[in-house]
């Protein structure tokens, strides 16, 4: 009677192991892409709105360059010659 029951034991335990096993082997989902940060969105926006402003600059030319020459005399770098380019085409 002992071996009958060691025998189901074995046979039970060996079920669990193998419908285990078909479980751990199922493919896992690959994880959605990730969105673009707000920083790096805000960046493409502003990198966008820039590119159009220097495209309506560059049809007028003569008065870009007299603003870039303005900048240039008043050693103005990055966002605070871009600024004052900007008001300076109006």
């Amino acid at each position: 009677m002992a071996r009958s029951i060691l025998f189901l034991m074995a046979i039970a335990v060996s079920a669990i192991l193998i419908t285990g096993t078909g479980y751990a082997q199922a493919p896992t989902p690959q994880p959605a892409p990730a969105s673009p940060s707000i920083s790096e969105r805000l960046k493409a926006k502003v990198e966008q709105k820039e590119d159009k402003l220097e495209a309506k600059w560059k049809r007028k030319k003569q008065k870009l360059a007299n603003c870039r020459q303005q900048a240039k005399e008043q050693d103005m770098h990055g966002r605070k010659r871009l600024k004052f380019i900007a008001k300076c085409m109006l």
